[in-house]
């Protein structure tokens, strides 16, 4: 099982990309990578994961390991990791798997979306102009699943990694 959370430049994998990543195999050792960006990064991207070039570098140095690649496209070994855990059949994991898979170069086979899988649960009242209950938030479902929740850590890939895999637990164990 992987579980995993990307932070982007933008909402559209074909003119953005990922800048930082964070995966966990069966829930185990959370790993992080952070990519600069070749393009620009949008403003509300900015504004959601605070990922600006200065920040990336910061904590690429705050991990003090070396990166062999500053850009996610070019990361065959995070890549190779995904695509033989895909090729294998495991289960996917992500808060919005659709979103985040999409910047992978290859389909993902089997997934399972939190955000999703807790839509009914929550029961959110509509976003405006819809009649389906709204798509929680990760801090929403976290927040009903009584599991702590940081604002101030929220959107960054390692913390929303460790946040999801327990809200993955609870909600396969109710």
């Amino acid at each position: 099982m992987v579980f995993f959370d990307m932070e982007t430049s933008g909402l559209d994998p074909e003119k953005h990309e990922v800048l930082s990543v964070s995966w966990s195999i069966d829930g185990g050792v959370i790993e992080t990578r952070y990519y600069f960006p070749q393009l620009a990064t949008t403003l509300k991207a900015i504004e959601i994961n605070g990922l600006t070039n200065i920040e990336i570098r910061r904590r690429r140095t705050e991990q003090n390991r070396y990166y062999k690649h500053r850009h996610f496209v070019q990361d065959e070994d995070v890549q190779s990791i995904f695509k033989r855990s895909n090729d294998r059949g495991e289960l996917f994991v992500a808060h919005n798997v659709k979103f985040d898979s999409s910047f992978l170069p290859f389909e993902i086979q089997n997934q399972f979306c939190t955000m999703f899988g807790t839509q009914d649960e929550l029961n959110l009242p509509p976003a405006k102009g819809r009649t389906t209950p709204k798509y929680p938030k990760l801090s929403e479902a976290c927040e009903f699943y009584k599991i702590e929740w940081d604002e101030d850590r929220g959107h960054n890939s390692n913390y929303d990694v460790d946040r999801l895999i327990e809200l993955f637990w609870k909600i396969r164990d109710e």
